[in-house]
């Protein structure tokens, strides 16, 4: 028996391949196709896959048509991590102010997300996404994102506690690309000089760099 919101996942996976084929040259036809796909989180993807290709003036236009898409879906952690894939393509085509505005309606929904583990993984595909953006926004997501690792490190569950760790590790790897001094700040403030270093350590980023 399929989650909620999953079933007919095959099919719309296959309809969001289609549109990833067709966007290079022919996005017109790539959007029709996108609009049909019956699941939220399969749809908004493939409209920010056109949107990454469309015509200059149709571009914001269909960037809205996916937030709005995304807003349809009845669980609160699609919602909010389909949208990395919007912000995504409005950096894409150098829409820098919208795929501001969409994170940051994105981290105030992120709050009503659970379990913790699920809002970690949004969190975690924002920050990718935060990371193309700017300083600010790395570190304002980066330090929600260490807090729930924090949580999720410190419940009496094991498995939880593993995943705080992972998720720890996987901050650090994803600001050790271009953001190591927000690193550094946000894991030595939070954990101490010396675990912030050894986290550091195994993602080949040195101290004070």
């Amino acid at each position: 028996m399929s989650r909620a919101g999953w079933d007919n996942a095959d099919q719309c996976a296959r309809m969001r391949t289609r549109v990833q084929q067709l966007v290079a040259s022919h996005w017109a036809e790539a959007l029709k196709v996108a609009t049909e796909i019956s699941r939220p989180w399969y749809r908004v993807q493939a409209l920010a896959a056109v949107a990454s290709a469309a015509a200059d003036e149709r571009v914001e236009a269909v960037l809205e048509k996916a937030c709005g898409e995304a807003a349809r879906d009845t669980d609160a952690y699609r919602r909010v991590a389909v949208l990395a894939w919007v912000i995504g393509a409005a950096m894409s085509r150098d829409r820098t102010a919208f795929a501001e505005r969409v994170l940051r309606g994105a981290m105030v929904q992120s709050a009503a997300i659970t379990p913790m583990k699920s809002r970690a993984a949004a969190l975690e595909l924002l920050l990718a996404e935060a990371a193309r953006i700017g300083e600010r926004e790395t570190r304002q997501i980066a330090a929600v994102l260490l807090d729930v690792a924090a949580a999720l490190s410190a419940d009496p569950i094991k498995k939880w506690r593993k995943w705080g760790v992972s998720y720890v590790n996987r901050t650090a790897g994803i600001l050790s690309e271009d953001h190591s001094l927000v690193a550094e700040d946000l894991l030595a403030a939070r954990f101490g000089a010396e675990r912030a270093g050894a986290i550091l350590a195994r993602h080949g980023v040195r101290r004070g760099r």
